[in-house]
């Protein structure tokens, strides 16, 4: 009798809570619903490296404050922001249209730069009419700080593919022999580049100097053709 009576109090509650719900949803009609959304069509995510150095005397070797700063702009009123990993990097959040800036805008810090995360934004509705609703989707990759970007060969070699300051693939777990290795093949590949280039350069200058009299003719029939070309203009232009 007694599991009888829990399972029909478990039923009520779950058809109190489907019931309510549904009550909830059907208080937000389409047309408005499409207003809302169009409330946060210009709604969007960026982020921006920042560095600041500390060169106090307290600071006894160079102090670097590292972060990337994203921000979300043309944040409306009456909307909440539902900020989750989409790999697993840092614990979800929520930010509110009251911790905007002057400027519209959400602003949050990443302090640990240190691997690449993906984000993603939910946005949802905080107005009466429609409150729980969700208006809009963001999704934003942010890429990790790479520390080998400091390292004296990279100085001379900005280019080269572990020398990028931040960067978009994981790195995490590259050996300082690795990078060597690849930084070896990457100044073998240039210098081969490079000697491609001289030979080219010195193949041309050799045909230069062996038919230097073509290039004049070829420059002086084409000084003839855009003589005729503006005489003719002239002449037209007179006969009108």
């Amino acid at each position: 009798m007694m599991k009888r009576i829990k399972y029909v109090l478990f039923t009520s509650v779950l058809l109190g809570i489907c019931m309510t719900t549904v009550s909830a949803a059907s208080t937000c009609p389409g047309t408005t619903l499409y207003e809302e959304k169009q409330r946060v069509s210009e709604l969007k995510v960026d982020y921006e490296p920042v560095e600041n150095i500390d060169e106090s005397e307290e600071c006894l070797e160079t102090c670097i404050d590292r972060y990337l700063l994203i921000t979300l702009h043309n944040v409306p009123d009456d909307v909440t922001i539902d900020v989750k990993s989409l790999n697993d990097t840092f614990k979800s959040l929520s930010l509110t249209s009251a911790q905007r800036t002057d400027d519209n805008e959400l602003q949050m810090r990443d302090d640990s730069p240190t691997e690449i995360k993906r984000y993603e934004f939910t946005i949802k509705s905080a107005s009466s009419d429609c409150y729980g609703e969700t208006l809009k989707t963001l999704t934003l990759n942010t890429p990790m700080f790479n520390e080998y970007a400091d390292v004296a060969s990279c100085s001379a070699h900005p280019d080269f593919k572990y020398c990028s300051k931040y960067v978009n693939f994981d790195i995490s777990t590259l050996t300082n022999e690795e990078f060597t290795k690849a930084f070896e093949k990457y100044l073998e590949e240039e210098e081969k580049e490079n000697k491609e280039e001289e030979s080219a350069l010195e193949e041309a200058k050799e045909l230069v100097s062996k038919y230097w009299y073509i290039a004049i003719v070829l420059v002086v029939i084409l000084a003839g053709v855009i003589i005729t070309i503006i005489i003719t203009k002239r002449r037209k232009k007179s006969v009108i």
